[in-house]
């Protein structure tokens, strides 16, 4: 185990910043931006007092060519409108690294991204009660981000798939997780990728992540 400690903000320049600790227990596998753990959180508040936070995500990005605050602008882009991004996401701008909310719920939840397939779970796509709503709503996503040519651009790493183990299949949830890569400001692309970026364009890559998580050809 190791320990991730710093304090972390909610914006850029924002003054609100919280004392945190994690200590580390798992090694999330998957994607290139930088080393990935799963731990239980402490918050310190005035006065020094500490209170278990629960579990978080945090990831440092040590790779140069992606900017944290932009990172943080994207994640509060979206969720001002209303886009399924993760409830808590923070970000120490020293160590370069994020922390946020732990989607699997200490593994009482399944997540299913590119890198982690239905298949790799044991989970075929016929046990997804809601598959059919899912492939309509990850389309419906697409569309605002978009924003009428004047939002973001997403590609399928962005997306994570969370399943719900019901009583008789899984029922599954989408969000917007990975916003490093692949999700961009429509207004930051150069020309060429600016012209080539379309609501069908993201459109496509949501129709692509479904089939890749399910395991069929794209």
């Amino acid at each position: 185990m190791s320990e991730i400690q710093g304090e972390f903000s909610k914006r850029v320049g924002g003054t609100s910043k919280s004392k945190v600790r994690i200590t580390t227990d798992t090694v999330v596998r998957g994607g290139r931006e930088g080393p990935k753990y799963l731990g239980e959180a402490v918050v310190t508040g005035q006065g020094g007092k500490e209170r278990k936070f629960g579990r978080l995500f945090a990831k440092t990005i040590d790779i140069s060519d992606i900017d944290i605050e932009k990172v943080m602008a994207k994640y509060h882009w979206l969720k001002e409108r209303g886009l399924p991004v993760l409830p808590t996401f923070r970000f120490n701008k020293e160590t370069n690294t994020l922390i946020a909310t732990d989607l699997s719920r200490g593994g009482k939840r399944i997540l299913v991204d590119r890198h982690h397939l239905l298949g790799g779970h044991g989970i075929s796509p016929s046990q997804i009660q809601n598959l059919d709503e899912l492939g309509r709503n990850i389309e419906d996503i697409a569309s605002k981000a978009y924003d009428g040519g004047e939002g973001m651009e997403l590609n399928d790493d962005n997306y994570m798939l969370v399943l719900d183990k019901t009583a008789t299949g899984y029922q599954g949830e989408l969000y917007l997780v990975d916003i490093g890569y692949g999700a961009n400001f429509l207004n930051d692309l150069g020309t060429r990728d600016r012209r080539a970026a379309s609501l069908e364009t993201n459109k496509s890559w949501a129709r692509i992540f479904m089939k890749e998580i399910q395991g069929l050809p794209i």
